[in-house]
């Protein structure tokens, strides 16, 4: 991924701009917010065991 890894910051930093920008409260109501960041994490943990490389390591 050599050369790539300026444009995905960028992109997440978009990403992360226009999430923010995003009114939540009219979509997760403020009680289910904590099970919403849970199912979140979760899936990102599950979408790094299922990469190429394996956690930990390298290229």
């Amino acid at each position: 991924m050599k050369g790539y890894r300026t444009l995905l910051f960028s992109l997440a930093v978009a990403i992360v701009g226009v999430l923010q920008s995003f009114d939540w409260a009219t979509v997760i109501p403020p009680e289910q917010a904590g099970i919403a960041l849970t199912v979140v994490g979760i899936a990102g943990a599950v979408l790094r065991f299922l990469t190429s490389t394996p956690v930990g390591g390298k290229e």
